[in-house]
């Protein structure tokens, strides 16, 4: 692998180097979240810890990796493997905080802490008192820095929806969030190198209230809508469509 950054190196040099090695990551990371595997999705995480050494981009390379953390807590989560999940959210949170030292106005990284945070509290209820408003202060922070970032709002929208509704949350606030991420997903063009996921994973969310609530119809809209955007979800082509017809 070092020998693939030198040829990316020498071929393109040192800056282009770096961009092109975190290109080649998220396709890694998209791969590993289109099969659902952890191996995989533990190599998109290796490819990341490998470029710290490089020295440039590191609060960027921080963020990809606790992202890949986020994910295998996902899978940790479907296996009931709750030491998993608290090893995965713990190692997140430390390369966000690495990330947000090193650029303290980085809002998907604020966003992103928020949501591990609120993992930490479906495997550990008791820590909520300690957990909740260290979540709901970071998703403050993100929300004022990036108001319009469709990927905070998309987080936030999900968080919503497992926060009772005395404190803020509940059904209405997730589809408030979700429905302006949907809006802002339209226009989000970020560069190469930056975060762009969370589009197709949007509708997913939506898909996800109207099937809980009783409507098939609305659900199956937004789950098509998902597919189009990304063919490849897996969560809705293999498990939440197939329920739908189930």
């Amino acid at each position: 692998m070092k020998k693939t950054i030198l040829i990316l190196m020498l071929s393109f040099g040192f800056s282009q180097a770096v961009d092109d090695y975190i290109i080649i990551g998220k396709e890694k990371i998209e791969l590993a979240i289109q099969n659902w595997n952890e191996q995989e999705m533990l190599g998109a995480r290796a490819h990341f810890e490998r470029a710290l050494s490089l020295n440039t981009n590191t609060w960027l390379l921080h963020y990809y990796i606790a992202y890949c953390d986020n994910q295998l807590v996902n899978l940790s989560m479907s296996k009931h493997d709750k030491s998993q999940v608290k090893k995965y959210a713990n190692d997140g949170l430390d390369h966000l905080e690495d990330a947000v030292e090193e650029k303290p106005d980085f809002a998907e990284a604020y966003a992103m802490m928020s949501s591990l945070y609120g993992t930490k509290i479906a495997v550990m209820p008791w820590a909520a008192f300690w957990y909740g408003p260290k979540s709901g202060r970071l998703m403050e922070k993100a929300m004022a820095l990036e108001p319009d970032n469709p990927r905070i709002n998309l987080i936030n929208g999900i968080s919503m929806k497992f926060t009772p509704k005395q404190f803020g949350g509940g059904v209405a606030s997730a589809k408030l969030y979700l429905n302006k991420a949907a809006e802002l997903f339209i226009t989000d063009s970020p560069k190469p190198i930056q975060p762009n996921w969370g589009h197709s994973d949007t509708y997913t969310w939506l898909g996800i209230i109207e099937l809980e609530d009783g409507n098939k119809e609305g659900a199956k809209d937004h789950f098509e809508k998902a597919l189009i955007i990304n063919p490849n979800n897996s969560r809705v082509k293999n498990q939440l469509m197939p329920s739908i017809k189930n």
